[in-house]
């Protein structure tokens, strides 16, 4: 059926949302009220007996008036070509009955010109066309309008858009699940009933749901006033959809099949060597980009119609994440999957499943739209030449509504409640949020830790690239993929010496801990024994400590970067280097003796030794740890505030130290003026307690940085505050202070989170500034998938959940009030899934599932066989060990 024999039979009346001008119909005049308290020139009568306009919405209260009117201002529409009013509205008077009026130059409202219309007052948003050809008194030129929302009635009426259209090209398409609509070559109605009994929700498209391309510099959308189209069941057929001038022509076939709608867009090239890029459907949706609200009550108030998007390989994103942010930020919130789940929210009761082709959502926000683009920017050209075709295709599945999160995804259960969720929320949404594998050597102690005790695909992906990882043949671990350094400098040694190498076998031994896969030791124990040996080069013998000792990264301002801290010139003696290499022997060394190489782990444990006497020697200062003696021999010191609390957490500070460093912390004042080296920011601690300035002015930064030595304010490593390090904050304050204090402090960062779940643009609910693409303040998501790290710290710290060559052990560490138990609902350790609820009173353990290819384990001397569930009193300070009968393996027994 062509278009323009379906015009005829098309009702006056039809239910739609507006398309944007630039891809739909052509507007004359439309008003949106965009912006808070200006109605655009409108006016109103008496009998409205209050008003507003925000949130992109006017909304007039009637309270039992008979006649409510407001009238726009004066205008000038052409009657011969605009003929088709369009409003979208929410009525919630109890009356239904509207009117529009017109006049033209010289004349006054009366009723010969006039249109009478019916409305729904139903609490939900519709969106009608009016078809005013029909009346001859529609002619002429128009000069103004008026408006009567009701004929009486007591509640709010509200105006979203009011248009005047030249053209009403419109088809339909419904089955009791679905409700679209379109015009040419565009869908711009989407409305959704999960029962399928045909009681819509609100429209989901804000704008258009169509397809988009790149060619020959410009993007194209998939639109044309010339389109054919048919409805056959519940089939629409879109055909002759021309991309402008681009030589290219498509078809689109829409079916619905009960909750299931599928898209299917074929283009056609009408000549050769058509490169075409970022191929892919774009559904527009209603958002609301301002403000750190993501939830309204009553539901529909607020235009944020989801809560979270989760795909198929566990990229996780809540709505919060993207509340101000910009189409810069866009490619930080991809979903990859085969799949992605949305669930919805305010108002929009009920779930969508996505399944693009292109296996990628990349949502972009404006100030009152998100744009979803269904496919991954830059990645992939497809080449047509004459008559060749290409398809795209988009399948949606309607479901009712509730959680989304994965059913396999650890929980934390129990205690606070408040607490709790948080904690959940913050191990969901900062340790999926980044996309698997993202990270490079320098992190791998921080995702192991998130990662090796999860069953989900983000750890295989990351066991993986423990496999893959280049290493130089003398041992060396390369930095950032392909390069053997860091990505710059580019003109200068940018190699990782040290931070690279001892964090490829503290990760690797954190995913065997938990594991027990021989196979995976067997495949990587190669490259561990390589980097232990290449890391003892670096040892001097002199000093006990490990060295850098090239030219480019000699700790003095001339130098490079040398570990994740990129603009600090740690080098030649780093204090923080020397952590995670003293982490490395130890590790390594257990590892050896699991193997049974007993003289081997002696020996890597007398270096760990020697290095712990020596760090002490060298850098402890009075009440803490200074950070790096340069090769001319002087000390740099800033109050670094992470590389102490680390130094405690990895056991480099004894019990004395450890304490005299958290007071210095909490006690000695920074540059701010203020004792806040742990109060500054609610969510983590400052990175540095020293201001510190340009290098021109003796600052200390890499050679091809320089700050603006603004302390505190705008660079995260000059006293600003990285978020991942609050898991050694509160892992300290629980070997120092005690567990009241880390959970007093822990629910000040709770409070903090829930603000706005310290996510989404800048700035952030305090002002801070997150660090992504440009300087920042904080560092909290994009380039920071270590905050994940932080909720586990009630797994390792308050539950005490650690895994070494002597077991599963679990030492409760919790406060007296708040959050006295806790469970964990899903340990994977050695083929067991386990469920462990711990207080400081007893622990259990429960073997959901039991595939371990061993059966003599115990706990603390019982028997733990099959599916077991065993609870253990115990007294305060207390560990339960789940263990085997022997520690020792070899790896030639495996086949």
């Amino acid at each position: 059926m062509k278009k323009k024999n379906f015009l005829a039979l098309t009702l006056a009346l039809l239910f739609l949302i507006l398309t944007p001008a630039s891809i739909n119909a052509a507007v004359s005049r439309e008003w949106s009220w965009q912006n808070a308290g200006d109605e655009q020139g409108w006016s109103r009568n008496e009998q409205i007996d209050n008003w507003i306009v925000t949130n992109g919405r006017y909304t007039l209260h009637i309270s039992d008036m008979e006649d409510p009117n407001i009238t726009s201002p004066t205008i000038s529409i052409d009657t011969s070509v605009y003929k088709i009013l369009e409003i979208t509205y929410r009525n919630t008077t109890g009356n239904t009955d509207a009117k529009l009026y017109w006049r033209r130059d010289g004349e006054g409202f009366s009723e010969a010109r006039a249109k009478s219309i019916r409305t729904q007052s139903d609490n939900r948003w519709h969106t009608l066309q009016v078809d005013l050809e029909q009346m001859s008194s529609w002619s002429g030129t128009v000069v103004q309008l008026r408006f009567d929302p009701t004929m009486g009635g007591n509640g709010n009426f509200e105006l979203d858009k009011f248009s005047l259209l030249d053209k009403k090209n419109r088809y339909m398409l419904s089955n009791g699940y679905y409700k679209i609509g379109g015009v040419d070559g565009l869908i711009d109605m989407i409305c959704f009933d999960p029962q399928g009994k045909g009681n819509y929700s609100e429209d989901l498209v804000n704008g258009n749901l169509f397809l988009s391309l790149d060619y020959n510099g410009s993007q194209y959308s998939s639109t044309s006033d010339q389109v054919a189209w048919s409805v056959s069941g519940t089939v629409l057929q879109l055909q002759n959809i021309h991309f402008y001038n681009s030589g290219l022509v498509g078809n689109w076939r829409i079916e619905l099949n009960g909750n299931r709608m599928k898209n299917t867009f074929t283009i056609t090239s009408g000549g050769d060597n058509k490169k075409l890029t970022n191929v892919g459907f774009v559904m527009d949706t209603p958002w609301e980009n301002s403000g750190y609200e993501v939830e309204a009550s009553p539901a529909g108030t607020l235009k944020v119609p989801f809560s979270k998007m989760v795909s198929s390989a566990d990229r996780y994103h809540s709505a919060y994440a993207y509340k101000r942010t910009s189409s810069e930020d866009n490619e930080a919130f991809g979903l990859e999957g085969d799949w992605i789940d949305w669930q919805g929210a305010n108002g929009y009761n009920f779930n969508l499943r996505f399944y693009p082709d292109t296996k990628y959502l990349s949502p972009v926000c404006s100030t009152d739209n998100m744009r979803l683009h269904f496919r991954k920017a830059n990645t992939e050209t497809i080449t047509l030449n004459n008559n060749q075709a290409f398809t795209r295709t988009l399948d949606i599945v309607l479901s009712s509504p509730g959680d989304v999160t994965p059913s396999h995804f650890t929980r934390f259960e129990g205690g606070d409640p408040t607490v709790t969720k948080a904690l959940n929320d913050m191990l969901y949404e900062f340790g999926y949020a980044r996309e698997a594998g993202c990270t490079n050597p320098d992190w791998w102690e921080w995702i192991s830790l998130t990662r090796a005790w999860q069953d989900d695909n983000y750890r295989q992906v990351d066991v993986d690239h423990t496999l893959t990882v280049r290493q130089s043949d003398n041992g060396y671990v390369w930095t950032w993929g392909n390069l053997e350094g860091w990505p710059f400098p580019t003109d200068r040694d940018s190699n990782h010496y040290l931070m690279t190498s001892a964090n490829y076998i503290n990760a690797v031994y954190n995913y065997f801990m938990y594991s027990g896969d021989l196979d995976y030791l067997d495949s990587t124990i190669s490259k561990m024994r390589s980097s232990m040996s290449y890391l003892l080069t670096k040892f001097d013998s002199a000093s006990g400590l490990f060295i850098i000792d090239h030219p480019d990264h000699d700790g003095t301002s001339r130098s490079v970067g040398s570990n994740y801290w990129d603009i600090i010139p740690y080098g030649y003696k780093s204090a923080y280097d020397n952590i995670y290499c003293y982490n490395a022997l130890r590790r390594m060394a257990e590892i050896e003796a699991m193997l049974g190489n007993s003289a081997r782990a002696a020996e890597l444990n007398g270096y760990a030794d020697t290095l712990t006497r020596s760090y002490n020697a060298a850098f402890w200062h009075n009440n803490h740890y200074i950070q790096v003696i340069d090769a001319n021999g002087a000390a740099h010191d800033y109050g670094c505030v992470y590389l102490n609390l680390e130094a405690i957490n990895y056991g480099l500070a004894d019990t004395d130290r450890a304490a005299a460093i958290m007071n210095y912390l909490k006690t000695t004042a920074t540059a701010s003026g203020k004792a806040d080296a742990l109060s500054a920011f609610a969510f983590a601690p400052r990175t540095t307690m020293v201001n510190n300035p340009h290098n021109s002015q003796g600052g200390w930064y890499v050679s091809i940085y320089n700050s603006d030595g603004i302390y505190g304010t705008s660079q995260l490593q000059n006293g600003g505050a990285n978020f991942y390090t609050m898991y050694y904050e509160l892992m300290s304050r629980l070997k120092t202070s005690g567990a009241d204090d880390a959970y007093a402090r822990l629910t000040t960062l709770v409070n903090r989170f829930n603000m706005e779940h310290m996510q989404g643009g800048n700035p952030l609910y305090y002002g801070e500034k997150n660090q992504h693409g440009s300087e920042g303040n904080v560092g909290l998501w994009g380039e920071f998938p270590e905050s994940g790290l932080v909720p586990v710290v009630a797994k390792d710290g308050f539950m005490g959940i650690s895994a070494d060559s002597g077991g599963l052990h679990v030492a409760p560490n919790f406060p007296a009030t708040g959050m006295t138990s806790l469970t964990l609902d899903s340990v994977d350790y050695w083929g067991m899934k386990l469920k462990i609820t711990a207080s400081n009173s007893s622990v259990r353990i429960q073997a959901l599932e039991n595939n371990s290819p061993y059966t003599d384990w115990r706990i603390n001397g019982a028997a733990a066989v099959g599916r077991f569930d065993i609870t253990v009193p115990i007294s305060s300070g207390g560990t339960v060990t789940l263990a085997r009968g022997t520690s020792v393996y070899s790896l030639a027994d495996i086949s």
